[in-house]
């Protein structure tokens, strides 16, 4: 069940008031969302800026991979890739091909067998 119960001058004009008072405060909360939104393509932009910089930077002192670099207090800080170390290993041997030219297949656990079931 529903019922109505019509608001006198008094209330009706604190209703209003209120009414005023939330409309502003959407608006408001609307121009900050703009603002945020605004905020973080600038901010993405000065990032961006920043990350095309210093791979300028370093391209010009001949670094051409680095895993992580940063501008600090007026300098580059990078990390370089650890350099691989040359491993001389001896060559692998040559596998003996049979007679028939095809290549022998080496099994881990030897050969195959029959299972029997007792």
């Amino acid at each position: 069940m529903e019922k109505t119960y019509n608001l006198d001058q008094k209330e009706n004009a604190m209703l209003m008031q209120i009414d005023q008072e939330r409309t502003q405060a959407l608006a408001a909360v609307g121009a900050l969302s703009l603002d945020m939104e605004q905020a973080r393509k600038n901010l993405d932009n000065a990032a961006e800026r920043q990350r095309s910089f210093i791979r300028q930077a370093l391209s010009t002192r001949g670094v051409e991979q680095f895993q992580n670099a940063r501008a600090q207090n007026g300098a580059l800080i990078v990390t370089l890739p650890e350099p691989m170390p040359q491993l001389n290993l001896p060559p692998a041997p040559a596998s003996p091909l049979p007679a028939d030219g095809l290549k022998v297949v080496e099994r881990v656990n030897g050969p195959a067998s029959d299972i029997v079931k007792e």
